[in-house]
């Protein structure tokens, strides 16, 4: 019989409620009251508590990213396994992204302020690089796809994603259009990197 480790049940609940925790401060009140002591509060702990879970602020911030970043490339991993063309893969990666950060838009934007550029792009490389260069080979494989480097094919489909997030992000809308938004790339895909006239 498996037995119950109550203390990593324990760990797992205290840490989801301060990562909620901190997800909560952002969207009230943005960077400004992201301290330990609010945290604390806001989670219903004390503060050496969450000091024996996170040394400092740099400490918590790097899990809470963790914890952001992991489901993102989870997520896209499962797209990638999923048996549909690599058109219809990055037709799922956009509704994907979209969808997760509809939750995490407050966290998004925190990090934008904070993280220099250099990091910025090592973390979209961490996440974006290995998915769009799988969709790029199964694309280029299945004949799908016009003839087109690699590397502009990540540049142009990972930087127009994340230009549209950096819009969305920064925009004051708490709702934007985004079946508009998934029609126009839509149409970007399948007028200007589709191959319409290949063989069937």
């Amino acid at each position: 019989m498996h037995r119950i480790d109550r203390r990593q049940i324990v760990n797992k609940l205290i840490k989801d409620t301060v990562y909620d925790s901190v997800m909560e401060i952002l969207h009230e009140s943005g960077n400004e009251k992201l301290t330990m002591d609010e945290v604390a509060s806001k989670a219903g702990v004390s503060k050496g508590t969450l000091y024996n879970y996170f040394k400092n602020k740099e400490d918590l911030m790097a899990f809470v990213e963790q914890q952001t970043i992991d489901p993102i490339i989870e997520g896209l991993g499962e797209i990638r396994e999923r048996n549909i063309s690599a058109s219809e893969k990055l037709k799922e990666t956009a509704k994907f992204i979209f969808e997760i950060f509809k939750t995490r838009k407050d966290y998004a934007k925190y990090h934008k302020e904070i993280i220099s550029y250099k990091d910025s792009v090592e973390v979209s490389r961490r996440i974006g690089d290995e998915h769009f260069s799988s969709i790029w080979a199964q694309g280029t494989l299945e004949g799908d796809f016009k003839n087109i480097d690699p590397l502009v094919f990540r540049a142009v489909t990972g930087g127009a994603f994340a230009f549209l997030m950096d819009t969305w992000i920064f925009d004051d809308e708490d709702k934007p259009d985004f079946d508009k938004v998934l029609a126009g790339l839509e149409r970007f895909y399948n007028e200007g990197l589709i191959d319409k006239n290949k063989e069937k």
